[in-house]
């Protein structure tokens, strides 16, 4: 029988190989990203950090196995930490401002997984989460294998999503979701809705990042 995330991946494996073909990503991998681009994204992703912290924060408090809490306390400190010093590091590279409004692509996004966190059953809050780790994860190594080496002004952003460490939370991750949808069969159907709609909007936050896109 397969795991709820086996189906899930499968279910969404298209649009994730659509993703693959972002020009965000792609112009990012070979070091031609324009700057502004990628200003951009920075300051919108330390606002989505902000709000995916509360997520998994909010996650944690509702998990009931002590080991799965502290990997979610985990993850709402030291990962998100571990990702706001990258951000800092480009923030003082290319001495980019800092933003305070948050565009469409954010404000739809944190609030999905926020709701989802706080309103949704656990098992809906767990999968609307994953994709943050699980596509960032596979961007990351498929960038890492196509990418421009010399001289590529997005290195650190690369490595970091590309690295062993990040890749065993994402299992750790993922391990969770499956035994709480193997726990709540009823519970599969709405999990999976979710992981979808995430999948969707890990693409429109690098789309809205490359178009500079705000507001509708």
């Amino acid at each position: 029988m397969k795991r709820w995330s086996q189906e899930a991946w499968e279910k969404t494996l298209p649009f994730y190989e659509y993703t693959l073909h972002q020009p965000f990503l792609n112009e990012l991998a070979a070091g031609t990203l324009p700057r502004n681009k990628f200003e951009h994204y920075i300051q919108q992703d330390a606002l989505y950090l902000k709000d995916y912290g509360h997520a998994l924060s909010r996650i944690a408090d509702r998990l009931k196995k002590p080991e799965d809490k502290q990997l979610f306390e985990r993850f709402a400190t030291g990962a998100v930490e571990c990702e706001k010093a990258l951000h800092e590091v480009f923030i003082a590279q290319f001495n980019i401002p800092h933003q305070t409004q948050k565009s469409v692509a954010c404000a739809s996004y944190t609030g999905f997984l926020l709701d989802c966190a706080e309103n949704k059953s656990i098992e809906t809050a767990l999968a609307s989460i994953l994709p943050c780790f699980w596509v960032y994860s596979e961007v990351g190594k498929y960038i890492y294998e196509h990418q421009n080496k010399d001289n590529n002004p997005y290195q650190a952003w690369i490595n970091t999503y590309s690295g062993e460490a990040f890749e065993n939370d994402v299992k750790e991750c993922i391990r969770v979701c499956d035994e709480h949808a193997a726990a709540a069969p009823d519970k599969q159907k709405e999990m999976l809705n979710a992981f979808e709609r995430s999948v969707r909007e890990e693409y429109d936050f690098w789309d809205g990042a490359y178009r500079l896109r705000m507001t509708i």
